[in-house]
């Protein structure tokens, strides 16, 4: 379980007396030292080790696109608690890393939405949302232990490998994991896998294969899947060129490009017919500034069942994601949009599924007033079935004011200054008053429904990452963007 590995863990780093571990003089390295006494007494340790710790707690369906907080209105009456912990112990080269993570979610969802996504699943090995469609609010947990290790690194040269563990059982369920595509956007799977990364100079090469199974179970599936992604790194070839291109083409050029594709191929046993194949690719830029970063990415899909007439559910997707963040002192910006259309290519089901999400985010922090929030989204999502004829269409914006009071009412040491420029941090505790409005209209069916909400709220965020915490003597992290290229 997920829980005991980070138990376990915690047991071994922790379980010893306070005294048994001491900041080294390299702020984020801990040394373990067997004595007792004053660190100033002590001669340092010789072995070290990089440790990285951070929980966060959000509802994915009241988030903006990234997972950005808001007051984003969830659609269809989704609510989408998720617990998420995540552990790392590494040498202070890099040259080893362990990590680990554990997860918890709640999901609940209207129940016309989940029938109607049990309605178009076609893939009845595969169910999607619509397995809590008689388990409303059921609970789900998951892990990943991986282990990343550098073979060599130099200027121009580079090689490492990683192998991680993954178990996310039948009733886990992210959003936020969905949108990134990450360990966690896929239930009821036990998985193994393996890869490396091949760096010369500026570009990079990622291959991986794994290996996955169903935890529990009859009719669950077994899967194999090789990825290959190949980055561009043009920050670092900025470093290596200096001026060769004129400023105003660097400061255009995006940090770094990636390109990569998969096949998945899924078995489904000795009496469920011949493995599908799924194949796709993904591509895409970031940029990063001094105050902002930006993303933008494209994907497709497509899915051979290799199946006839009823029995076959081949589909197609694509979809293009795209998000920026600006801070600065006093005013901070994030915006985010998303596009996606999915295809239902069987003979006797198909129909198109298609929508978008924007949202937007401003704001203001003065000096000695609670900040303001000011932010809305806004969206369309539809289903139309060429085979029976029907079709759905809805359409949600929703807006909302909001004052940030937790720096106001308990103003910390630094907290203003840490809170200024990159304050926009999950980390940071939040306590929110505010007014939403949304309204919701759908075309579905013979008649036209309508909605209008209005709500006045208090929201509370709380998310720990122990790096932020001075006493323990461990760096801050940088704000960074994680290379795509690395996963």
């Amino acid at each position: 379980m997920p829980e005991a590995v980070v138990g376990i863990l915690l047991l071994v780093l922790f379980g010893g007396s306070a005294s048994a571990w001491e900041s080294t003089s390299d702020p984020g390295l801990f040394g373990l030292s067997s004595s007792p006494g004053s660190q100033s007494a002590r001669q340092q340790p010789e072995s070290a080790f990089k440790l990285d710790m951070k929980f966060d707690a959000l509802d994915a369906a009241r988030s903006g696109t990234g997972g950005a907080p808001g007051f984003v209105s969830p659609k269809n009456g989704e609510t989408n608690g998720i617990e998420d912990l995540r552990f790392s112990l590494a040498t202070p080269d890099e040259t080893v890393r362990l990590s680990v993570r554990a997860a918890q979610s709640f999901y609940a969802a209207n129940f016309e939405y989940l029938r109607l996504l049990a309605s178009r699943n076609k893939n009845k090995n595969s169910p999607g949302k619509e397995r809590f469609l008689y388990n409303d609010g059921a609970e789900g947990a998951a892990g990943l232990e991986r282990l990343d290790v550098k073979l060599f690194d130099s200027s121009w040269l580079g090689a490492s490998a990683y192998a991680p563990h993954r178990d996310v059982d039948s009733y886990f369920e992210s959003l936020a994991a969905e949108k990134a595509k990450d360990e966690f956007s896929v239930a009821n799977r036990s998985s193994e896998a393996g890869g490396g990364k091949l760096r010369l100079g500026s570009f990079s090469l990622t291959a991986s294969y794994s290996n996955s199974s169903g935890l529990s179970g009859v009719a669950v599936p077994a899967e194999t899947r090789h990825d290959r992604m190949v980055a561009f790194d043009l920050t670092d070839l900025r470093n290596r060129v200096g001026d060769l291109l004129p400023a105003a083409v660097w400061s255009l050029a995006p940090a770094g490009v990636y390109v990569g594709s998969y096949v998945k191929e899924t078995a489904y046993g000795l009496d469920g017919g011949p493995p599908d194949r799924t194949s796709g690719s993904s591509a895409g830029a970031y940029w990063t500034w001094d105050s902002g970063n930006a993303n933008v990415s494209y994907w497709n899909y497509y899915l051979d069942s290799r199946r006839i007439g009823d029995a076959s559910y081949d589909s197609a997707g694509r979809g293009i994601d795209a998000n920026v963040s600006l801070y600065g002192t006093l005013l901070q910006y994030y915006g985010g949009f998303s596009y996606r259309r999915s295809e239902d290519l069987a003979d006797l089901s198909r129909g198109v599924d298609n929508g978008y999400d924007a949202y937007s985010s401003v704001t203001y922090k003065p000096p000695h007033l609670p900040e303001i929030v000011i932010d809305g989204s806004i969206g369309r999502y539809g289903y139309r079935s060429f085979s029976y004829g029907t079709a759905d269409d809805a359409i949600y914006w929703t807006t909302g004011i909001g004052f940030e009071l937790f720096r106001f009412l308990w103003d910390t040491p630094g907290a203003k200054q840490e809170g200024g420029a990159k304050g926009a941090n999950a980390r940071s505790p939040s306590l929110k008053v505010f007014y939403r409005y949304s309204t919701e209209s759908d075309r579905g069916g013979v008649i036209e429904s309508h909605s209008d909400d209005h709500l006045f709220g208090v929201a509370f965020r709380y998310g720990v990452s122990l790096p932020t915490i001075s006493q323990l003597g461990m760096r801050r992290p940088t704000n960074g963007l994680i290379d795509p290229s690395a996963r």
